[in-house]
């Protein structure tokens, strides 16, 4: 089976209401914009885009010191689209890998999760 990649891009970043990145915020990725459950099936991606690593931890990504969420990948069959929440404020926003993107071809680009907390 293959795994949608979620790769870190300038779309997959934390930021403040005022725009600025938000480094270590916890964020949980969940199935649906609203309801749906907190998908816990992902593996964190190495560097070259294609190599699975360690699973993440209770499924639950933490951006780093620019704000960046690291590039994941899905579960097996999962979902192209995923929604990003960080508890805080706000709805939860997408995150959407290219449906060609998977752990056997690893091209395309993640599009649409700037998630903005704080008030």
């Amino acid at each position: 089976m293959a795994r949608a990649i979620f790769p870190a891009t300038n779309d997959s970043l934390v930021l403040s209401v005022g725009g600025f990145p938000q480094a270590g915020i916890p964020v949980k990725i969940y199935s649906r914009q609203s309801g749906g459950t907190q998908i816990t099936d992902l593996t964190y991606v190495g560097a070259d885009g294609v190599t699975i690593g360690s699973a993440v931890p209770s499924g639950i990504l933490t951006s780093d010191s620019n704000g960046l969420l690291p590039a994941f990948a899905g579960p097996d069959a999962g979902p192209t689209t995923v929604f990003g929440d960080h508890g805080m404020s706000g709805e939860r926003l997408a995150l959407t890998a290219d449906p060609t993107t998977t752990m056997a071809t690893a091209s395309g680009a993640a599009a649409g999760l700037a998630i903005v907390f704080g008030g």
